[in-house]
């Protein structure tokens, strides 16, 4: 019984004290907050590479600008593997024209596509696989 009333007491002080201290705020900044870029992913293959910018056909046909950012998290996967703790960092200058990808990161509004994580596969690899 003791516990109950402690508790209801605790409730009841949160409930008085923390739109005082300025905590429902947050909840005002983040509603008010421009909503993100919407989060994706892109498959495909690599088509051309100039610098940091791809060119990846998706495996739906598309032609996709693909631009890596700065930081990005660029890993080599073996074929067949589904275990991404395997995979091994590379850079993206090791990354080749014909190499499958699957790239997450931010749509653009134009049809851009700025990937903040690449895995790739290989094709030398893959074609060893078959």
């Amino acid at each position: 019984m003791m516990c109950r009333g402690l508790t209801f007491r605790a409730a009841m002080l949160a409930a008085v004290f923390l739109p005082v201290t300025g905590v429902s705020h947050l909840y005002a900044a983040a509603a008010a907050q421009a909503p993100a870029a919407p989060a994706g992913r892109q498959l495909g293959t690599i088509k051309a590479i100039a610098g940091s910018n791809l060119t990846l056909a998706t495996d739906g046909g598309a032609q996709v600008s693909v631009t890596v950012v700065d930081g990005a998290r660029i890993v080599q996967l073996a074929p067949g593997s589904t275990d991404l703790k395997t995979a091994q960092p590379i850079t993206l200058g090791d990354v080749s024209v014909g190499d499958r990808v699957l790239m997450t990161g931010k749509s653009g509004d134009d049809g851009s596509f700025a990937a903040a994580r690449v895995i790739v596969m290989k094709s030398g690899a893959i074609a060893e696989k078959k």
